[in-house]
């Protein structure tokens, strides 16, 4: 008797199927966990610029800004990216614009944040909202001493 190796069609068949399924359960999931490390990352980006800013103002000695690229988008303002520049306009450090379907916004519409010598916000203290549209957010909250917290944003928060 001669014997054969290899797989059926049937065998073939029920493999497929449960990838197939697999896939379709795993997917959402998935898609939801690669946008909320993305926006977690640019959270992060920002706040590292806000601290970059922060602690060039006290090596300096002198106030130092962070600046949104191109603040024309009012629901947007800090989207397109952001600069550190110091007293005389120059660019300490640029930050690329964040990731597409997701906003970095100031409620207040606020478009610049400086610190002086000493580390402190200059003006009323800052909060600013990224959300991937639609869905989830995180808002910054920026205070007079200099310190960030962040906390979450509930669905109708997001544009």
């Amino acid at each position: 008797m001669v014997r054969q190796s290899g797989v059926s069609l049937i065998e073939l068949i029920v493999v497929i199927s449960v990838v197939a399924i697999m896939v379709t359960v795993v997917m959402p999931g998935f898609s939801a966990m690669v946008q909320r490390n993305s926006m977690v990352s640019g959270v992060n980006g920002f706040i590292a610029g806000i601290q970059i800013a922060r602690s060039e103002a006290i090596n300096r000695g002198a106030t130092v800004t962070l600046q949104a690229t191109d603040p024309s988008d009012g629901n947007d303002e800090w989207g397109p990216g952001w600069t550190v520049r110091d007293g005389g306009n120059n660019v300490i450090r640029t930050f690329q614009a964040i990731t597409q379907g997701m906003t970095l916004d100031s409620p207040a519409g606020t478009n610049t944040i400086s610190f002086n010598s000493r580390g402190m916000l200059i003006g009323n203290p800052v909060t600013l909202d990224f959300c991937i549209t639609g869905v989830q957010g995180v808002r910054i909250a920026l205070s007079a001493t200099g310190r960030t917290s962040t906390s979450d944003l509930t669905m109708g928060d997001c544009p």
